[in-house]
């Protein structure tokens, strides 16, 4: 008997096992992390101090917060259609998104971006003219009778403005869906879908379906279909299964820009650095207006050099035509000076002149600044992105080789 409890006292529980098993993983955790670590400082070490100068800053926006170290390139970073580290899912991709819509909306400076990119690029719209090929012997009736089809597409889908759109929203989400919709009398409708409509059905597999659009396992260019969602939430928490319908990719265009063709989701232009650029442009100019504001609110300041706080008072009361109460409560005082007024003061009070905006010309370069970098994705000159074409040539930001006017061709032929 006492050796059986002996035995049994012995014997590690079930929940001490399972403490070593712990400890032992985390062991094995930190392990991996110090050669990690290793390996990282070792295949840098030559440039090490050029590396941390240099990349530091940029890099402390990826820092792996699990293990505190820079990411690295890895054979999965662009697994199922992923852009690693700056997305790796539906939700991060939204995110972007959802930040560049606010500030194209709300800021002046990158709608006058897009405005000017879309002018430049798009203008008024293309015409489509109908050729036949050289040598085919197409019937001239037949050229017309497709440029009639050419024709009421265009005018059934109001084209020109649906190019703008187009244009605008890639710019702006990073893509554009658009669905086909044959019609029984052999029309042919667009209409757009918005990118939060495509994501992976519930239930999937992510290999197949991730970010809402179906490929082989092994090939993310070979697309076969989309999962478009139309309805709204409903107020549940969790999508249903049941909503959405599967297209077929040949129903389906989609035009995304600022990525790899392995990666499934295109990327906004107002992401990142760009993004922080504008709002801050937009921060420091609203700072500037109000401080502005206020300070050419004031008329005059009355220095008050021998008076007492009592003897201030009753002079403010004697001056006063009426009082106005604000909406915090608080009573203010107005004095009413018609035309030709003379004013009398007592002895020993001056006038000082209002306060100035002391460093508004510095905010201002500042200012500009900011404009100049957000611009500077799409070689956009200081003019189009801040109104302001004292620094700039006109002409010669607009010439053929200008590298503006090179972007924007770049854009419409794809190459």
């Amino acid at each position: 008997m006492s050796k059986f409890l002996n035995w049994f006292k012995n014997t590690p529980s079930q929940a001490e096992q399972l403490r070593d098993k712990r400890l032992l993983l985390e062991e094995e955790m930190r392990l991996k992390k110090l050669e990690r670590s290793k390996r990282i400082a070792e295949a840098y070490n030559v440039g090490q101090d050029f590396w941390l100068t240099n990349y530091g800053d940029l890099l402390d926006r990826y820092r792996d917060g699990f293990t505190g170290t820079y990411p690295v390139t890895q054979p999965t970073d662009r697994r199922y259609g992923s852009n690693f580290p700056f997305w790796v899912s539906e939700v991060q991709l939204s995110m972007l998104r959802a930040s560049a819509r606010f500030i194209v909306t709300t800021s002046p400076n990158a709608q006058g971006l897009l405005n000017g990119l879309c002018s430049y690029v798009i203008g008024c719209g293309f015409n489509y003219l109908v050729q036949p090929k050289e040598q085919s012997g197409a019937d001239e009736s037949l050229v017309t009778a497709v440029q009639t089809v050419v024709n009421a597409f265009l005018e059934d889908n109001s084209w020109a403005e649906l190019e703008q759109e187009i244009f605008w929203r890639t710019r702006e989400d990073g893509e554009c869906f658009l669905r086909l919709f044959p019609q029984p009398d052999g029309k042919l409708m667009v209409r757009t879908i918005e990118p939060e409509m495509i994501y992976q059905p519930v239930g999937t597999d992510i290999q197949e379906w991730s970010y809402g659009i179906q490929t082989d396992p092994d090939d993310v260019f070979t697309i076969k279909a989309y999962h478009v969602d139309y309805r709204a939430s409903g107020g549940q928490a969790e999508p249903n299964p049941a909503w959405g319908e599967i297209v077929p990719a040949e129903s389906v265009i989609h035009i995304k820009v600022n990525v790899k063709r392995s990666i499934k989701r295109g990327l906004t232009d107002f992401s990142f650095e760009t993004l922080d650029a504008f709002s801050q442009a937009g921060k420091l100019r609203r700072n500037l207006g109000e401080g502005a504001a206020v300070q050419a609110a004031i008329a005059a300041v009355r220095q008050h050099e021998t008076s007492s706080v009592d003897q201030v008072t009753d002079f403010i009361g004697d001056s006063t035509d009426y009082s106005v109460n604000s909406y915090t409560g608080r009573q203010q005082d107005f004095q009413k000076l018609e035309a030709g007024s003379f004013l009398d003061i007592p002895k020993g009070m001056v006038y000082v002149p209002p306060p100035a905006a002391a460093n508004s010309a510095v905010h201002l370069e500042v200012f500009q600044g900011l404009l100049r970098s957000a611009g500077n994705r799409h070689n956009a000159p200081e003019w189009l992105v801040s109104s302001d074409s004292s620094n700039g040539n006109y002409a010669s930001s607009l010439t053929a080789e200008a590298p503006f006017t090179r972007h924007c061709v770049r854009i419409v032929t794809g190459k």
